[in-house]
């Protein structure tokens, strides 16, 4: 399953390998691609949504869904 997240406070390179790092950390994801410019992470994985969202929100940023 693909999930899209809309990261406005994701500011820079360091922010999006924080991002990716605490992702990959669950076995569930399979890859994470960000893109700094659009600000936005696009996860491929069988985890929830609303884990995904909670695992990027433990490290301090403020993802949005994207539908």
């Amino acid at each position: 399953m693909i999930t899209k997240f809309h990261i406005k406070d994701m500011t820079c390179g360091h922010c999006g390998q924080k991002i990716r790092e605490s992702l990959r950390s669950n076995s569930s994801v399979e890859n994470v691609d960000i893109d700094l410019i659009k600000k936005l992470v696009t996860v491929s994985s069988t985890a929830d949504k609303g884990e995904l969202e909670t695992m990027i929100k433990k490290i301090g940023y403020s993802p949005e869904l994207v539908l």
